[in-house]
């Protein structure tokens, strides 16, 4: 599989963190879906979770393995696994205070895990046959053997448009906070506020879904609302119109960061305006390798989008 992960020691990791609340709700994962109270993270991998088995299904059986192999990776790591799974580990997670989560919502995660992590294992097979049927025996199911249960189909009902494009806003501010705490040099474990500046349905839906932000984003506090405004010293975004900030007062030295950072813009400004000389060198343009070539033009283009991220990390630090 592409990517660079290891496929058996992932899937068995991930397999492993279904199978832990399957055990704790053992008896319970016959309940069919519609007599369970689906949040919208819920909705969206099943969506999801449909596309793919129409996508992969249609390239098999068109003997386009690597498009099949490549859609069922982008599902299982990146979708599945980085964000459905870390969604949904509060869910079935007693919380900091020892209190247990709400058993109807706890078990509709677990049922919606565990049939999309069988449906994962079934798509998975034809590409990784003793491994997935190693794991699949491990795990509550219905038959002797992974070869001869039935192939996943996509049901219908789980196509929703509207989750998905939800989740994808959802996802896209969950990505600038990650980026601006990047920029900022902040710890990734470091819990921060955020404030942002929404109406409407875009506030409706932040609000709806402050449970699953915080853990993703490492935000603790929330101000949302179309009255946020900029605190002095902040990392800024915007995402689909809507305003984000980080303020950074207290959890950074200010000066050391803007002195580290005017270091950092130096040296990338001496090494674009290197590349550029190299790239106005006739001499080296005419003898040096088309790839040579493309390799520091690449580096130019790289080049200029770090100064701009520098030069943004220093902005926020002026106030």
């Amino acid at each position: 599989m592409p990517g660079g992960h290891h496929p058996r020691s992932a899937v068995e990791h991930r397999s492993e963190v279904v199978r832990v609340p399957q055990l704790r709700f053992a008896g319970r994962n016959a309940h069919p879906h519609r007599q369970l109270k689906l949040t919208l993270a819920d909705r969206w991998i099943l969506s999801r979770y449909a596309n793919c088995v129409k996508d992969v299904t249609r390239n098999l059986k068109t003997y386009r393995l690597s498009e099949a192999a490549q859609a069922l990776y982008q599902f299982t790591w990146h979708e599945f696994c980085d964000w459905y799974l870390e969604m949904i580990k509060p869910r079935w997670t007693p919380s900091s205070d020892g209190s247990l989560p709400d058993a109807k919502d706890a078990l509709a995660a677990q049922v919606t895990a565990s049939r999309v992590l069988d449906g994962i294992l079934h798509l998975l097979h034809p590409f990784m046959p003793f491994v997935t049927e190693e794991i699949w025996q491990a795990l509550p199911r219905d038959g002797e053997t992974i070869t001869t249960s039935p192939w996943p189909k996509a049901k219908k009902a789980w196509f929703d448009a509207r989750a998905e494009e939800d989740v994808a806003f959802l996802q896209d501010i969950v990505t600038a906070i990650r980026n601006m705490r990047s920029e900022m040099n902040l710890p990734p474990a470091k819990v921060v506020s955020a404030l942002v500046k929404a109406d409407g349905d875009a506030l409706a839906l932040l609000e709806a879904n402050r449970a699953i932000l915080g853990p993703l984003a490492r935000v603790g506090e929330w101000t949302l609302g179309p009255l946020a405004q900029r605190p002095g010293v902040a990392a800024s975004a915007v995402v689909r119109g809507v305003e984000v900030w980080i303020p950074l007062a207290g959890l950074i030295d200010v000066d050391a960061e803007r002195a580290r950072l005017t270091r950092e813009v130096d040296k990338a400004l001496g090494d674009l305006e290197g590349t550029k000389k190299k790239l106005m060198n006739q001499d080296f343009l005419a003898k040096a390798r088309p790839d040579v070539v493309q390799r520091e033009k690449d580096r130019l283009e790289l080049l200029d989008q770090t100064v701009a991220k520098l030069n943004k990390a220093l902005d926020a630090l002026r106030g």
